[in-house]
């Protein structure tokens, strides 16, 4: 799960508070938690979705393929945790390997 939803489960109930006032507190805020993420994999896919080469090969990424992953590891440092950001990062070494820019 994300860190909040971890959190707020984890968290020990206000004293007095009964399993069905956490939910109705705590519901809310896994909804708003998961309508976040849903939203940022979709646009995640849509980055994905215009990256041509994940592989290596001997010829160089074309300028458009380059700009691509550029532009899919900035919207991963704006909008990733540290984690995703540097699997992406790891995933970008591969076909990109051959270019200085990066």
């Amino acid at each position: 799960g994300s860190g909040l939803s971890d959190a707020l489960l984890d968290a020990p109930a206000p004293e007095g508070e009964d399993e069905g006032a956490r939910k109705l507190r705590v519901m809310p805020l896994l909804e708003a938690d998961h309508r976040l993420h849903k939203a940022l994999n979709a646009d995640r896919v849509a980055w994905e979705a215009k990256v041509r080469r994940r592989h290596f090969h001997m010829k160089p990424l074309d300028p458009a393929d380059l700009s691509t992953w550029v532009q899919l590891l900035d919207w991963e440092e704006a909008h990733s945790d540290v984690p995703r950001t540097i699997t992406t990062y790891e995933r970008c070494l591969v076909p990109c390997c051959a270019s200085v820019e990066l």
